[in-house]
């Protein structure tokens, strides 16, 4: 069932991406997500990055026809979403690091926030493509022990991609987050427990359709959030995904 939230406020992150504040209350576990409605166009999935109090944050990047929807959304409209589904990260209490990938720091606000409440250390690594995909939230910079950013051109922080500066232990866990074949590189190089979330096509968000299925994982209700040891076992994971129309492509 569809629930309203009037947009209280729309961010400018930058060019193409934006941080929508929608007013409604909602519970939530990081990592879990909600899908929004648009009109004659259809659904998509995005990840809650904040809420308090009676507002939920989206951090939400222009890339088709529902985000071009979202886009054109001034504050005290209404939008329409149900959720929030899906499985989020843990919440533990020792020393942690997040990393992310672009658009994948989006569910990081609240994360953090929870692993401070419980007295967690957390360090923070962002990788992007260079200076004007970099993503600056200022609920991170506040929050982390330490973030280290990644550009490949070296335009801004280290030149490289994110798995040269990652450790590869000394932490309690990794909460990853950002494009498959990343997160599989990652979890092939570290030597620690890992959490990933992950983003595939989710349709219906009950597990019912398929098309976000992973071997035999439904991604919209078993996940978004899977154990790391978990998708090592699976065949498809880094390696396929399945578009529109059901059928596995290489990623």
């Amino acid at each position: 069932m569809y629930r309203k939230g009037v947009i209280e406020e729309v961010e400018e992150v930058s060019e193409n991406l934006r941080l929508f504040r929608i007013r409604h209350r909602v519970s939530a576990d990081p990592g879990q997500y909600v899908l929004i409605w648009a009109p004659n166009i259809g659904e998509a999935p995005f990840s809650i990055s904040d809420l308090y109090e009676d507002v939920f944050e989206l951090l939400i990047a222009r890339k088709g026809r529902v985000t071009g929807y979202l886009f054109e959304r001034k504050p005290n409209d209404t939008i329409r979403f149900r959720g929030p589904y899906g499985r989020g990260f843990s919440i533990i209490k020792g020393k942690v690091m997040l990393i992310a990938g672009g658009y994948g720091v989006a569910p990081f606000p609240l994360l953090m926030r929870k692993l401070r409440e419980v007295g967690s250390k957390a360090d923070v690594f962002l990788g992007f493509k260079d200076r004007s995909s970099v993503i600056e939230l200022k609920s991170l910079k506040d929050m982390a022990e330490r973030i280290v950013i990644t550009t490949e051109d070296g335009s801004i922080g280290v030149k490289g991609v994110i798995t040269d500066v990652i450790p590869n232990s000394g932490y309690d866990l990794a909460y990853i987050c950002g494009r498959e074949s990343m997160a599989y590189e990652i979890l092939r190089k570290i030597k620690m427990d890992a959490e990933v979330s992950l983003e595939r096509i989710m349709r219906c968000g009950l597990g019912i359709c398929g098309s976000c299925a992973l071997n035999g994982f439904r991604v919209c209700v078993d996940g978004p959030v899977f154990r790391g040891r978990d998708l090592l076992m699976c065949e498809e994971f880094g390696k396929f995904w399945r578009g529109m129309n059901g059928l596995r492509e290489p990623i």
